[in-house]
């Protein structure tokens, strides 16, 4: 596993919030949700018991930056919790519920890079483009926010293909 990030330096870069503004009854339900799932994140993660195998030929470490980490939508909590504090950077909407989400992925070290995959997904992956070139690692669900389920989409493997590195996928099951 790589060296733990401190905090202040993994998510110097994330603005407290997104572009828009919002309204005090959003800002309270932002609080709440936010604190709800980052608690629930902590005490799922605390109950895992985690096996790592690798497959032949593949990286076995994530000191090897950059690199671009993939799994499944249905990984997300446990993933975020097993790679907490590693300053990952991950895909964010605009959205309300992209800033709570970015908001929860914080409080465990990693950056949000504001975008989205069907709003000009172009701009979304040069974020993340520009998070490689700068060796940090970037995490992808690769079946994307909207399924099918278990059905890769084009992103990650395009965004590998032009930064000329490999996916490394994992599974990460509860």
């Amino acid at each position: 596993m790589p060296e733990a990030v401190p905090r202040e330096v993994a998510t110097s870069a994330q603005p407290e919030s997104g572009p828009r503004r919002w309204t005090l009854r959003q800002r309270i339900i932002l609080s709440l949700i936010v604190a709800a799932g980052s608690t629930l994140i902590r005490l799922i993660g605390s109950t895992l018991r985690v096996s790592i195998s690798f497959e032949e030929g593949a990286q076995t470490t994530l000191d090897q930056r950059p690199l671009i980490v993939s799994f499944w939508h249905s990984c997300m909590i446990p993933a975020t919790y097993v790679c907490r504090d590693m300053g990952v950077r991950v895909m964010s909407s605009f959205s309300y519920d992209g800033e709570y989400m970015g908001r929860i992925i914080k409080k465990f070290g990693y950056v949000a890079v504001k975008g989205s995959s069907s709003r000009n997904p172009v701009r979304a992956l040069l974020g993340l483009r520009r998070a490689l070139e700068q060796g940090w690692t970037v995490a992808f669900t690769l079946d994307g926010p909207r399924g099918p389920r278990h059905k890769v989409k084009p992103g990650p493997v395009g965004l590998g293909r032009s930064a000329g590195l490999p996916l490394s996928a994992f599974h990460a099951g509860v």
